[in-house]
């Protein structure tokens, strides 16, 4: 059975959307005539006034937009910056969240439009670095370790690049003053009485991360404080880095079978962990913060959620993407934008320590 075909308006296009060429058939022209009555393209063609009117009616009747990927290709703008970030397991975290929130606030103010990236386990670097510079976008924030391949083809990329959270060298980057925070982290433990730590962290740490346990070793140290290192493979839910309890070498470091004695405070690399951790505590029976403190990093209240108590380093996540989207757009103007950007961190005071 012959089906009738779906039109649009008198020309027989398709609802796939009319394309250049549908114009040109309507309007009894050639696609190069087309192309410079409605984009202004340079090929030679000269087109009369009636010509232009007509096409444009074409046009009009037609519901014909030009494909702006297709513009950005002869030389335009696409007005889209991308986000891209390194593949990470589980679902979105609050830290995802605060992050976007911060790029659609930064692109709505400067007009544009936000278009995510995402990585897929078993895609090549090189697979990601041609979608991402195919000029479908005018520029990129990016978010991944120093060591992806991906930074190293964007590295000198005629794309504009701005790296967030984990500085990259040889990219324009903006981050939280995480030393600071480090510092912070184990100066409030120490006034709190604490002086047997042990700090829980990642075993494959970003810059970041790296950034807060030197800033925390360097402060304890300094104030003559004990810290054991914890480190976790786990990244992502349902344990979001909190140790393995069957694991014997986290329980000697609990039991204080290791050193005669048991910690009174643990450190946290994120929020995530912390909370997580002080649900398993209680579980346990162990008193926070009598028996056990615990701090932790992040300080992200979004949307109505709450850290319920937690004692944490308040990082400015909102504040660090929305300064990426303005760096990225003196870039496009051809301004010179600082190697690094450092924002403040704070510590928020809870009942955890």
């Amino acid at each position: 059975m012959n089906r009738p075909k779906k039109e649009i308006g008198t020309s027989g296009a398709s609802i796939r959307g009319a394309t250049l060429k549908d114009v040109a058939a309507l309007a009894g022209v050639g696609p190069a005539t087309v192309s410079v009555a409605l984009h202004g393209s340079r090929s030679g063609t000269r087109v009369s006034e009636e010509t232009r009117r007509r096409i444009q009616k074409a046009a009009e009747e037609l519901r014909y937009r030009p494909n702006a990927l297709a513009r950005s290709l002869k030389g335009g703008r696409t007005h889209i910056f991308g986000y891209y970030r390194y593949f990470s397991p589980g679902p979105p975290s609050a830290f995802d969240a605060e992050v976007i929130a911060g790029l659609q606030e930064g692109c709505n103010a400067e007009r544009m439009d936000l278009l995510l990236q995402g990585a897929f386990e078993g895609r090549s670097s090189q697979e990601v670095y041609a979608r991402l510079s195919d000029r479908r976008m005018d520029a990129l924030i990016l978010l991944t370790f120093p060591d992806d391949p991906l930074a190293e083809h964007l590295r000198g990329e005629e794309l504009p690049v701005v790296a967030i959270a984990d500085a990259i060298p040889g990219i324009p980057s903006v981050v939280a003053d995480d030393a600071q925070g480090g510092r912070l982290m184990a100066a409030h433990l120490y006034e709190k009485g604490h002086r047997d730590v042990v700090y829980i962290d990642l075993r494959r740490s970003p810059v970041s991360m790296a950034r807060r346990y030197a800033g925390f070793l360097s402060e304890a140290q300094a104030r003559e404080m004990t810290v054991e290192t914890y480190l976790t493979d786990n990244a992502g839910p349902p344990d979001w880095g909190v140790p393995a309890w069957d694991d014997p070498e986290f329980v000697a470091l609990f039991s204080g079978e290791s050193r005669g004695r048991r910690p009174t405070a643990f450190a946290c690399w994120s929020d995530v962990g912390a909370i997580a951790l002080r649900k398993r505590l209680q579980e346990r029976g162990v008193r926070v913060p009598e028996e056990a403190a615990i701090i932790g990093f992040d300080g992200i209240e979004l949307y109505g959620m709450t850290l319920g108590g937690l004692t944490t380093i308040s990082s400015p996540m909102l504040a660090v993407a929305r300064t990426a989207v303005s760096l990225l757009c003196q870039r496009l103007r051809g301004e010179i934008v600082p190697e690094e950007t450092v924002l403040p961190v704070s510590l928020r005071p809870g009942d955890t320590t």
